[in-house]
């Protein structure tokens, strides 16, 4: 329950304004910050809580924590 605290306290740093558990992975309690009135398009922001302290999610943790088994291909180049 102290995780779930210092989750909360996170997100509303960020300007969310609750959290949903959603796992343990590699070592960390998993939330899904949510937002009050604002439409999410793209990735979740997940915030990682271990040891007391919490933080974001990376860039590079976003797929892992997602359930992703491949990281799409890069869709950024020109279609031309």
């Amino acid at each position: 329950m102290e995780n779930d605290k210092i989750a909360l306290t996170f997100a509303e740093s960020k300007g969310f304004i609750s959290v949903d558990f959603q796992e343990k992975w590699n070592g960390f309690d998993v939330y899904i910050a949510q937002p009050e009135d604002m439409l999410i398009i793209g990735y979740p922001t997940f915030i990682l809580v271990k040891d007391g302290v919490a933080r974001e999610n990376k860039t590079s943790e976003i797929y892992s924590l997602m359930h992703f088994t491949e990281v799409p291909p890069d869709t950024t180049e020109s279609l031309g």
